[in-house]
């Protein structure tokens, strides 16, 4: 009987190939076991509302939504503004971060979407806001602690406010300032930001209530993502493939572009990277739905991307948390 001889690497002997891989097994269970504290959480709680949908039981999103938009969302801006621990400076730099990201996004999806066969009145606005709220707050809780939730939510902040201003100027094509005074947001911005900066008294109680309101936030978001997710279904693949290939593109792109030019690093540099590897935010696909924009491809957007997250959120922290 003839004995295989399988080709190997040149100067390699069979123990050192076999010694590399039990050295690349390890190098993979640390990776793991690292961002296992991270991401469990976060797509456990996503996988229980797309699991709860799926199994038949009732979820009302518009209702969950509203909740989490008008009380626990606001609540959580207002307590971790007014309690702000990080440099005023720092923050300010993230926020200016966000505004550049999402502007350059729009910059460069009005010059390109043509290009390459979509619209910009469908995909323009998914191509520029990611999903700082319901993975962007949480990633950034569990991978940078206190520090990486209030920067994640300084994020956030702006995220909201431009979706709820340009973003819906994109949708419906027309202008409409009143839509943001009639949200939350603007006002617990306001409020954060008045006790932050005169250091004013506020009663215990007022910082109890809010805390425990904001405390909802985080779990509905991501239970909600999953809820939401488990109704869409993906059509025009093809379409949906450029649309998702360009918003990760451009979107690393800018992100590695404006953390060097803001000169940003450690936590702060961190909480922008991981926006550019965020899905697309369900609010996108309820947009859409309102405005009549091509639900259906939207909804596939924010459901690819989803899935991509999966493999893209954690090659992100790899690179950010490991030596």
């Amino acid at each position: 009987m003839r004995r295989c001889r399988c080709p190997g690497v040149p100067g390699l002997r069979p123990a050192a190939v076999t010694g590399t891989g039990i050295a690349v097994i390890a190098s993979l269970g640390t990776v793991v076991l690292a961002l296992l504290p991270i991401l469990a959480p976060v797509f456990a709680i996503a996988g229980l509302g797309y699991l709860w949908v799926k199994g038949g039981f009732n979820f009302d999103t518009r209702q969950v939504t509203d909740l989490v938009s008008r009380i626990g969302a606001p609540c959580l801006i207002f307590t971790t503004l007014a309690t702000l621990d990080s440099p005023a400076a720092l923050a300010i730099d993230v926020a200016l971060a966000a505004i550049l990201m999402i502007l350059g996004a729009m910059i460069v999806g009005a010059v390109t979407l043509p290009l390459v066969g979509l619209s910009r009145r469908t995909f323009l606005a998914p191509l520029m806001f990611p999903n700082s709220g319901n993975l962007g707050i949480s990633i950034c809780l569990f991978a940078f602690a206190a520090a990486g939730l209030e920067l994640g939510i300084v994020y956030f902040t702006v995220t909201a406010t431009l979706h709820f201003t340009l973003g819906v100027l994109i949708w419906s094509g027309s202008a409409n300032p009143v839509a943001l005074l009639r949200t939350p947001f603007p006002y617990a911005v306001a409020a954060g930001l008045a006790v932050l900066l005169t250091d004013a008294a506020v009663p215990e109680w007022v910082f109890a209530t809010t805390s425990l309101l904001g405390g909802i936030a985080i779990p509905l978001m991501l239970f909600t993502l999953g809820a939401t997710i488990a109704n869409f279904r993906v059509v025009r693949i093809g379409r949906t493939a450029r649309a998702v290939t360009m918003k990760y593109a451009v979107g690393l792109l800018l992100a590695f572009g404006v953390t060097e030019l803001l000169v940003l690093e450690g936590v702060a540099r961190g909480v922008v990277l991981i926006q550019a590897v965020l899905p697309t935010p369900v609010f996108a696909a309820l947009f859409a739905q309102h405005y009549r924009r091509s639900p259906d491809e939207v909804a596939s957007v924010v459901v690819v991307t989803t899935v991509a997250s999966l493999l893209l959120v954690p090659i992100m922290l790899t690179y950010l948390l490991l030596p």
